[in-house]
């Protein structure tokens, strides 16, 4: 298996887009605020990204009405208020523009 490293600011970022995404599309609740998963799960990228695993197992079961249980689910606590496309389409091309200069 190839490894990559990667930057833990470039992950950071990749989930940060992963959430923006859930919160847009996905039935309030299903995702913790940041500062909950902290507390629910950890303060590390890895921990975000369990939340956002099991947010996205949440969200297939309420919409679909079919019971989804992932293999290592916590409880998710009440989801922040929703984000926009602008906000993500902001948010991904400022990241993108900073890239370009930080090189």
């Amino acid at each position: 298996m190839l490894m990559v490293d990667v930057d833990i600011s470039d992950c950071r970022v990749a989930l940060r887009l992963i959430r923006m995404a859930i919160e847009e599309t996905c039935p309030p609740g299903v995702l913790p605020s940041e500062e909950a998963v902290n507390g629910l799960y950890g303060p590390e990228p890895i921990h975000e990204a369990e939340a956002l695993a099991t947010a996205i197992y949440a969200a297939v079961e309420k919409l679909t009405a079919v019971p989804v249980k992932p293999r290592a689910g916590k409880p998710s606590s009440p989801s922040i208020a929703p984000g926009t496309t602008s906000r993500l389409a902001a948010y991904a091309a400022s990241r993108s523009t900073a890239g370009m200069t930080a090189g």
